[in-house]
């Protein structure tokens, strides 16, 4: 609603020259001073999707740390930092999955691939679907492979303490597992489940739910204040 401004964090490194950050921590320490430009104190109210969730988590972490106060902190489809999810992945193998990543998130299902062709069928499904822009060339994929590349590996070096944190939970329907792990690294876990995959609930008609959810717990934090 108009009442709830939602701004949005990218990358670093996506649409300009600049080096992929290497961390977690360094990500969210990046992203505070951002979110501080507008809202230099709390509370805040944190959430992610995917890697954004893991991202936010530490967000939340590091506001705690200074005495800041998080109100909610929601995770949108994001498995915990634990071993069972931080799997070393080759470079052919980190091709492959930005390949899929590319096609899933507009609802394509990118079929058996080879490895050496990952690159070229991930760039001909951004033209034909318009993911990415039309005169996107080889020399930016790549600069979008190697911020998907850091990322990944930014999220298997993280290795975050148990906390008392409270969290709110969304997953997809088809989740490979309940609660992602979430529960051993945190104090309280509200867990929804709505329909899709981990890209198509951030989509119609499934973002609808999503977003009733968010609705309602940000009216719970209206009324506890």
């Amino acid at each position: 609603g108009v009442e709830q401004p939602i701004y949005g964090l990218q990358s670093p490194g996506l649409d300009d020259d600049r080096e992929p950050i290497d961390t977690i921590e360094e990500m969210a320490i990046a992203y505070l001073d951002a979110i501080r430009t507008v809202q230099p104190e709390g509370p805040y109210r944190l959430g992610g999707w995917s890697l954004g969730g893991t991202i936010a988590f530490e967000m939340a972490r590091q506001l705690r740390t200074i005495g800041e106060q998080v109100e909610l902190l929601a995770l949108i489809d994001t498995r915990a930092p634990l071993p069972e999810y931080q799997r070393e992945m080759e470079e052919t193998e980190l091709l492959l999955s930005f390949a899929r990543d590319l096609a899933g998130q507009h609802g394509l299902e990118l079929e058996r691939v080879a490895e050496d062709e990952a690159f070229r069928t991930a760039l001909e499904l951004s033209r034909e679907h318009q993911v990415l822009p039309p005169e996107l060339s080889y020399e930016e994929l790549t600069r979008l492979f190697n911020v998907f590349r850091n990322n990944y590996r930014a999220f298997t070096r993280y290795l975050p303490d148990q906390t008392d944190e409270r969290v709110l939970l969304i997953q997809a329907e088809n989740a490979e597992s309940d609660e992602y792990g979430w529960r051993q690294l945190v104090g309280e876990l509200i867990v929804h489940r709505i329909g899709g995959n981990h890209f198509t609930l951030i989509k119609e008609p499934n973002v609808n739910d999503l977003s009733e959810i968010l609705k309602q717990h940000l009216a719970e934090v209206k009324i506890s204040l």
